[in-house]
């Protein structure tokens, strides 16, 4: 798979007749069997980024390259599940009957934490729960690419860790490519192969592998502050 690359990206949003530019000149490569940590307070524009890339925006400026015909699951914030589905059919919700491998999908049940819960309904279920079939359902899809929009700032810590391994995993064993948005420090230098830090809509900076680093987050501090 091709490196995904942002070229000049550009975003503006009209606001009470102004214009509000969100994204400004964003240049960019994610590379192939990566986790691309994408990193800043919130209103820095990494949401729009994202939806850019999974298509959900179109950029006023500039253009991504090699994105074009992937297999995409994008993970939200709020878990967007179909209330009349159990976990089981929100979790395979959207694959053709034929694709779907009972084993694989036992296994992400059993990964996000939500074995004996196959037959619940939303409404039986916590919201860290619920989000947690969200992401199942997006394990499913099998994808090339994923897209996650601070999808484990609902969940518990431990559940959240076990998370984050099994992504790290993901992105190691299956030849997939991780945007993972976020406002969190601490889970940017756990999960990140490459840390991007957004700031007022530009790219500041670009951190490769800073997971072994002694002052990472020191370094990161500095930058958003």
């Amino acid at each position: 798979m091709k490196e995904i690359i942002l070229e000049n990206i550009g975003k503006t949003y009209e606001k009470e007749k102004e214009d509000l530019e969100v994204l400004k000149n964003i240049n960019l490569k994610i590379e192939p069997n990566e986790i691309h940590m994408i990193l800043g307070k919130s209103g820095c524009g990494k949401t729009t980024l994202l939806r850019i890339l999974g298509s959900l925006e179109r950029a006023d400026r500039g253009e991504v390259k090699n994105i074009q015909g992937k297999k995409i699951a994008f993970i939200f914030q709020e878990d967007r599940l179909m209330p009349w589905l159990n976990t089981y059919e929100n979790i395979v919700f959207g694959l053709k009957k034929e694709n779907i491998d009972e084993g694989k999908i036992e296994k992400i049940i059993e990964k996000i934490g939500l074995k004996g819960f196959e037959k619940s309904f939303p409404k039986e279920l916590s919201g860290g729960m619920k989000q947690r079939v969200a992401i199942g359902r997006g394990l499913a899809m099998e994808p090339e690419v994923i897209l996650m929009d601070e999808p484990f700032s609902a969940l518990d810590y431990f559940t959240r860790m076990g998370l984050q391994e099994e992504i790290r995993n993901l992105a190691r064993n299956e030849s997939l490519t991780i945007i993972f948005v976020t406002h969190s420090i601490d889970e940017a230098l756990i999960l990140g192969d490459k840390i991007t830090i957004l700031k007022d809509g530009r790219v500041e900076k670009t951190f490769d592998n800073l997971k072994n680093s002694s002052n990472g987050k020191e370094s990161i501090l500095e930058i958003l502050k």
